[in-house]
């Protein structure tokens, strides 16, 4: 039997209005801090009003907007860029400049279905990726590239051994095999560590301990070496990192990819539909969940109990399932996306009204609504042995409020923060 996640704690204000509540003070007081409040916005807004606000680009029609991109360094000082759109005549724009300097280094147009293109990037250099659709300019894409002397994912190229087709993205279905490319021509083997499929569910964003330790090559469930030049079949369900190494046994870095059931980033095993939910029910009502002998209809009935009518119950099914697609497709980096801090605040608030790109964080704002105060999400990117892309929350007691108040929406059938495309 599976054993439920560890509970959430339940709200200590979900039956107070924030009309009831007594401030005290004095006048004066309140005023100095409205004042610095005032001052704190401008300042944060005099910083990212020189910055695109990418909200758009975790949208419902993001991925049919921008072509997906794969990032691979073929030589010391070259990099090539693979593009694939999902619709014909759709066209793009992508701007590389030099972060040190701010200079313009090159632009290419993607305009077929898919295309490759060669660029300068010499090692040690950091690149700013500004990509926009030219039909759809709302939808645009910023990100940051560095070059190292070790090897991260963008060090390797992965194709579908079936059709030799390139991966765009870091899942794999499970039981499929995958060709490994990789530039440097000292290496001799791979190393393979695998991780078992577990359920990694961050802690809520107001808990002030430190979110799940990620996790270290040695913490490897089986490790085995498979040759260069032939092909790799990811048996299991769960994560593999993909070590390059030396004659010498030197390790030269590695790529992780996750190994998902069919149908990935959508959820499909009953099962995994009842995990996704453990952000909002209580531990009693998860377990009931586990333990239902029909899982498909326990899942049905909760929706059903939440929304009060079969209708309502199906947009809840679709918007908080939708969110869990998307968070999948988004930020799957060594675990799947829902699972990942941003997942976390994805499902519960829905998508960002703001989103800002810098080279060692990601900023969400979200607009006050309903009894729910505007908010602000800082993620800090922290690579860790697997990946150079991991967002880490900075968890604060401010979001105890709004985190239950939008737990209880969700509870209550309520949907405040409708998906837009």
């Amino acid at each position: 039997m599976r054993q439920a996640a560890p509970i959430f704690p339940p709200s200590k204000s979900l039956n107070r209005h924030p009309a009831t509540r007594s401030f005290g003070g004095s006048a004066l007081t309140l005023l100095l801090i409205l004042t610095c409040l005032l001052l704190f916005s401008a300042c944060k807004g005099g910083r990212e009003a020189q910055r695109p606000n990418l909200s758009a680009l975790y949208g419902e029609r993001a991925t049919a907007a921008l072509p997906q991109l794969k990032i691979y360094h073929i030589s010391a000082d070259s990099t090539r860029i693979y593009a694939q759109t999902y619709e014909e005549g759709q066209k793009s724009i992508l701007l590389l400049s030099d972060q040190a300097s701010g200079s313009r280094v090159d632009s290419l147009l993607i305009n077929t279905r898919q295309s490759t293109s060669t660029i300068h990037f010499p090692i040690n250099a950091t690149y700013q990726l500004q990509h926009s659709g030219i039909y759809t300019s709302s939808v645009r894409s910023e990100s940051y590239l560095q070059k190292s002397s070790r090897l991260t994912e963008n060090d390797f190229l992965i194709r579908h051994a079936d059709d030799q087709s390139i991966c765009f993205n870091n899942y794999i279905t499970e039981g499929e095999s995958i060709n490994i490319s990789c530039a440097r021509a000292d290496v001799a083997r791979y190393k393979v560590y695998f991780y078992s499929a577990k359920n990694e569910l961050p802690p809520p964003t107001f808990l002030p301990k430190k979110a799940p330790r990620p996790p270290r090559l040695s913490d490897a469930d089986s490790t085995f070496v498979h040759p260069v030049n032939k092909s790799l079949q990811l048996s299991n369900n769960g994560r593999y990192y993909i070590e390059a190494i030396k004659q010498d046994d030197q390790a030269l870095g590695g790529i992780c990819l996750l190994s998902m059931p069919n149908g990935f980033p959508k959820l499909t095993k009953a099962t995994d539909l009842i995990d996704a939910l453990r952000y909002t029910t209580r531990l009693e009502e998860f377990a009931a969940l586990i333990e239902a002998k029909d899982t498909k209809s326990a899942v049905d009935d909760l929706w059903l109990k939440r929304a009060g009518s079969t209708h309502r119950g199906r947009v809840l099914i679709k918007e908080y399932y939708g969110r869990v697609q998307r968070a999948n497709q988004f930020f799957s980096t060594f675990k799947p996306g829902w699972q990942s801090d941003r997942g976390l605040v994805f499902i519960i608030y829905g998508q960002p009204n703001e989103v800002y790109h810098y080279p060692d964080r990601e900023v969400w704002n979200y607009q006050a609504r309903r009894d729910i105060s505007s908010l602000r999400f800082v993620f800090a990117k922290v690579p860790n042995e697997l990946t150079s892309a991991s967002y880490l929350l900075s968890r604060d007691p401010f979001y105890e409020d709004s985190w239950h108040r939008a737990v209880y929406e969700w509870r209550k059938g309520v949907i405040s923060n409708l998906s837009k495309q």
